[in-house]
């Protein structure tokens, strides 16, 4: 809903009462531009601005953001402005600095005073700063330190070894469960009254699997489809995801809360985020309660991992080598191991006034849903585009299934899919790099903050200001992607001329972004894609179903990601049903 259409729906004391806020913010926010250097512009020799649109006092350019694509709002915008590669735009109380030069892009998310977080109410007034996403400076250097750490020990690493075929059983578990779900859910249209053409919802499907697996990797907790709790856990943070939009207006005019409209969705995050974390305060005292802490620092009695398995292992952190042998086994574990470790005989005294404080404490639960949630959002709505363009497009399933034949076998004597696959599946992996390239989850890139005045590609860049790395423009540009590039899904973009993969030969390719905050999830999101979906597309012909009109449906809503619009595809069996395949280890 765009601001025009908020207005029109306010009662006549709602609008009184958001005229008399504009008007106080408009005042407050001439005296403060006159005694500023904004107000200078590029006067005394000064560098300039980046140049940008005339925008309104107090709402800024917010009124002419599409609210349903901010992106393509944006983008419209720096077309503008093309050959300077960066523009700058007042959002509300926000100075943002929209940049679209790939060449800029990268150099800014490698600077150390562009790795703060953008100054929206969402960073500072919700999560004040807390878990990893939000935080800057020593606590988010701490926090990525662990969340790095801990996913290495988990086995998110690029080369085989016993960690990585650990982590691959346990996502196969899932995949597998997924798998089977679609497979009942066909087989009770082909039995029931309802077509098999009308198809199914893969979300639900999708959302268990990759959800369960997070949750057992972030809480050490799995569910069953019909737990109530888990039910609650996935409407909240499927319709969080919706609320929470970067470009929503509460983010750049926080007095908007106080209106009615905008106070529900905050009581909605607010009292979501309470219950979710008293939910994490249960799973740590679980934790705490299971474990043996053992004498000093002879942490063996946490391990049950053998000496043995850590001989001609690749491993170069000596943090995530000594996570491993204490057996951490999800993000909570290695959490509160690594809080108890070091400690000497004696200092076990105050262990439930210990346990009490790590329980209760607003990092941890803020970062386990960090962890938990951009874990699990991203992976999920770049599986769901990158099935529904496989089923839109026959011609590219074809070749993905040919290539997966080949590999993996056909019939009775086929196999399932594992990492040590991914190189001789060329065409799959260029398959899910164009799904990035074409439908960026996170279209606006994720905001960065400018931590001091600095200066980029020529132009004066405040303290304070939000740099949006636009990565929409970066996957789409016509001059690096060709004509129609937001409307040409051509996996051999990523195929050399030998066939082989290749993602790194386009330099605004960034689907993971690049420089300091990185995803820290890369390899894990590289491990689900790949095995979810060369399993998915080995079992299945996958066909969108009904009379949608594909061009509506690959358009996209907007809200923290960018994801498909509802829709339903047709789930076909490729071989014979195996009961065997019934069993879930």
């Amino acid at each position: 809903m765009s601001l025009a259409d908020t207005w029109r729906n306010l009662p006549l004391p709602d609008r009184a009462l958001a005229v008399a806020a504009i008007l106080l913010a408009f005042a407050a926010t001439r005296v403060a531009l006159r005694g500023s250097a904004w107000w200078c512009g590029g006067r005394g020799g000064r560098l300039p601005l980046p140049p940008g649109p005339w925008c309104l006092p107090v709402v800024g350019y917010l009124p002419f953001l599409d609210p349903r694509a901010p992106h393509r709002s944006l983008a419209e915008l720096a077309a503008r402005w093309r050959a300077e590669g960066v523009l700058g735009v007042w959002l509300g109380s926000v100075y943002a600095v929209v940049v679209t030069d790939p060449r800029l892009v990268r150099e800014a998310l490698s600077r150390e005073e562009f790795a703060g977080r953008a100054p929206l109410y969402l960073t500072h007034g919700i999560m004040k700063g807390h878990g990893i996403i939000c935080a800057e400076g020593e606590r988010w250097k701490t926090s990525r330190r662990f969340a790095s750490s801990f996913l290495k020990t988990l086995g998110m690493v690029r080369f085989p070894g016993p960690r990585r075929d650990a982590l691959e059983r346990r996502i196969m578990v899932a995949v597998k469960e997924c798998i089977q779900g679609f497979q009942e859910q066909m087989e009770g249209k082909e039995h029931g009254d309802e077509s098999v053409g009308v198809g199914l919802n893969p979300l639900p499907e999708l959302l268990h699997g990759i959800g369960n697996l997070m949750s057992d990797l972030v809480f050490g907790k799995t569910w069953s489809r019909h737990d109530q709790t888990w039910k609650w856990l996935q409407s909240l943070q499927e319709e969080g995801t919706k609320l929470i939009g970067v470009a929503g207006p509460l983010n750049f005019l926080p007095f908007l809360r106080f209106i009615p409209y905008y106070k529900k969705t905050m009581d909605y995050l607010m009292e979501g985020k309470l219950k979710t974390h008293d939910l994490y305060r249960k799973f740590i005292l679980e934790h705490l309660e299971s474990k043996d802490l053992p004498e000093g620092n002879d942490m063996s009695g946490m391990t049950g991992i053998k000496e043995e398995e850590f001989e001609g292992m690749d491993i170069s952190d000596e943090e995530a080598i000594h996570s491993k042998r204490r057996g951490a086994k999800d993000a909570i574990d290695a959490y509160v191991t690594q809080n108890f470790a070091g400690k000497q005989d004696g200092e076990y005294e105050d262990y439930s006034e210990d346990s009490r404080q790590l329980a209760n404490d607003t990092q941890l639960h803020h970062l386990l849903a960090d962890l938990f949630g951009a874990g699990l959002d991203t992976t999920l709505a770049t599986l769901r585009w990158f099935l529904l363009f496989v089923g839109v497009h026959p011609l590219v399933q074809n070749k993905i299934q040919e290539e997966l034949d080949n590999v993996l076998g056909r019939e009775s004597l086929r196999r399932p899919v594992s990492m040590c696959d991914s190189g001789s599946l060329p065409y799959l992996e260029a398959t899910i790099s164009e799904t990035q390239r074409i439908r960026p989850v996170v279209p606006l890139g994720i905001p960065h903050g400018a931590l001091k005045d600095t200066t980029l590609g020529g132009y004066r860049i405040p303290r304070g200001s939000m740099i949006v790395p636009l990565q929409w423009v970066l996957h789409n540009d016509e001059s690096t992607w060709g004509p129609k590039a937001e409307k040409v899904f051509d996996p051999t973009r990523f195929l050399d001329e030998d066939g082989n993969f290749n993602c790194r030969k386009f330099q605004s390719f960034m689907p993971f972004q690049s420089g300091r905050r990185v995803c820290v999830g890369e390899e894990l999101a590289h491990m689900l894609l790949l095995l979810f979906g060369a399993s998915i597309l080995h079992e299945f012909r996958l066909s969108l179903a009904g009379d949608l009109a594909t061009d509506d449906v690959l358009e996209g809503e907007s809200g923290i990601t960018l994801t498909p619009k509802p829709h339903r595809l047709v789930f076909r069996r490729r071989f014979p049903f195996n009961p065997e395949e019934r069993r879930i280890e």
